[in-house]
């Protein structure tokens, strides 16, 4: 196989994005989307390869380090913290994921915070 398939991987990996991927597939032709932090990629990468309607997917991340408090609710302790290796890691795994999704072409992905990202495009460009 050339490309990874992101879609059936082996039964091992569901994406979170996969009960999505038919309301996206619902949307038109050349559809342009837009995902707000990718980490390593697993859902932008199942979103190329699955909605053959997507004309551009755009892909926004930062990958620096933080701390994650919204699972428990506590505000004083961080429930898990990506560190500079994990966030490197992720990248990395993303823009592989991407090159060998067979859509790279497809993809657009722009290494900023969110803030400044969306500042690139038009009002009501989505």
């Amino acid at each position: 196989m050339k490309y990874y398939d992101f879609i059936h991987q082996h039964r091992k990996f569901i994406s979170p994005i996969s009960s999505c991927l038919h309301l996206i597939a619902q949307q038109g032709k050349n559809i342009v989307g837009i995902e707000l932090g990718l980490f390593s990629g697993d859902s932008f990468a199942c979103i190329l390869q699955a909605c053959t309607n997507i004309k551009t997917l755009y892909g926004v991340d930062v990958w620096k380090p933080y701390s994650d408090y919204v699972e428990s609710g506590d505000l004083n302790t961080p429930d898990y913290t990506n560190y500079e290796k994990e966030v490197e890691w992720a990248e990395m795994t993303c823009r592989h994921r991407v090159k060998w999704s067979g859509h790279k072409d497809k993809a657009v992905i722009i290494k900023d915070y969110t803030d400044n990202a969306v500042k690139k495009f038009k009002n009501n460009y989505f």
